[in-house]
């Protein structure tokens, strides 16, 4: 961030007019920054999300959670250093969060605030192509600009406590999408159990 960006702000071009608008202002969508809802939408209009093809749901589905899971891990990183509570019991959250001083804390939310966006990208198109229109296009509109232009030199429990209040939203929406995944793979097996059960034998 150079010196300008500290004084007035930083600043972004709208996807869609090119107009130059303070980033902490900006309407943000699938990464993408627009200076006013109306070009939002108008943009989102000519730009219908990705849909993956060439695959089937169950494929989409494990693609998918492969993904969302990772996300998962990633925020949870982020949660986990800035003091809040998570659900997600995986390998990777392994860090002792108590040897950790304010620095190391803000570190390690820029960059795993970083992966879990493009985990959590790139699994919209799976999430769209399954329907899951309403969890796809909740974890596309969080905006975690703010959060990558916070200082290290304002690292500290007020700071922790900002970025928890921001993507704690965004982790309780990865943790609803895979469940309602894992859902859809249950019913799918229920209802291969049942087409795959033998019919009773005539007397």
């Amino acid at each position: 961030m150079g010196f300008l960006d500290v004084l007035f702000g930083k600043r972004v071009f709208c996807e869609r007019c090119h107009t130059k608008t303070k980033a902490k202002e900006a309407v943000k969508k699938r990464g993408r920054f627009f200076c006013s809802d109306d070009c939002r939408n108008q943009w989102s209009e000519a730009n219908p999300p990705p849909k993956a093809t060439g695959g089937d749901p169950a494929s989409y589905r494990e693609k998918g959670l492969e993904l969302l899971k990772l996300a998962q891990d990633y925020m949870g990183i982020v949660l986990k250093v800035s003091g809040g509570k998570t659900m997600s019991g995986t390998n990777i959250i392994s860090i002792n969060v108590a040897a950790a001083d304010a620095r190391d804390a803000y570190s390690l939310t820029q960059s795993n605030l970083m992966k879990y966006e493009r985990e959590a990208l790139e699994s919209l198109s799976y999430l769209y192509a399954l329907g899951l229109t309403e969890n796809a296009e909740a974890l596309e509109s969080f905006d975690f600009q703010p959060i990558y232009e916070m200082s290290v030199m304002g690292a500290g429990p007020l700071q922790q406590k900002r970025v928890r209040k921001m993507v704690t939203p965004a982790f309780e929406w990865i943790n609803k999408t895979i469940d309602a995944l894992d859902g859809m793979a249950k019913a799918t097996s229920t209802a291969r159990s049942v087409c795959e059960k033998p019919a009773p034998e005539m007397e």
